[in-house]
Parts: C-alpha cells; structure tokens; sequence
C-alpha cells in the first residue's frame, strides 16, 4: 500500500492541497482519495468510480476533480457528483501512523526543496 499527497490538476490555480487530500494506492490496484479525514471515492481496480461520501464541499470537490484527473477519468464538478450514486463500503487502513505520514511528508518536501 502506498500513500501520497494528491497532485494538483488542471486549471486549479493552488500548487497545492498542503497534505489535506491523499491518495491510497492498495496492494489490490484500487486508488482511494482520503479528503481531509474522509474517504471521498475510489477507483476500483477495474477502472470503476465508485463515490463512497454522500456529502458536498466546494474543497473536497476541488479534490475529487483533481484525483479524477490525476487518471485520466471523465466526470468532475457539482452536478455529475450528485448524480452518482454513493456506496459505502470502506477501504483498508491506512498502513502508516497520522504521525508517520506528517514525518514522511515533511521529509519528502525537505527532499524537494533540496533539489532547486
């Protein structure tokens, strides 16, 4: 299982989600998008989008359009998102502490910054 910080796509004009939105990638081949602490969606390993929050927020939604085309994936914005249907099976836990994940993070952006 890997967990990374969600690339920001598109015409966003943020450089970035500062650690807000992950990407889950599962030793299945499924990509799950944990939005602040909720689990927003996922891609099966099937290629499947499977909306798993039944909720809406105009920064979580920013985040699902960037997850969804971080692979390539059609849909995004506010009227497609209502119209799909929320299932709520959960994914597997995460395989890092919230402690680790804040080390891990700050070590790869220490990693970045040494790179200019």
């Amino acid at each position: 299982m890997k967990i990374y910080d969600l690339p920001v796509m598109g015409y966003e004009r943020a450089k970035s989600f500062y650690g807000k939105a992950k990407i889950i990638e599962t030793d299945n081949g499924e990509k799950v998008l944990q939005s602040y602490n909720t689990f927003v969606c996922r891609i099966t390993a099937a290629g499947r989008f499977v909306r798993m929050w039944g909720g809406y927020s105009a920064t979580t939604m920013r985040h699902v359009n960037s997850f969804l085309s971080f692979y390539d994936m059609n849909g995004g914005g506010k009227s497609w998102w209502d119209m799909q249907p929320v299932e709520t099976e959960k994914p597997k836990a995460a395989d890092m502490t919230p402690a680790e994940s804040l080390k891990a993070m700050c070590n790869r952006r220490a990693a970045n910054n040494m790179n200019y």
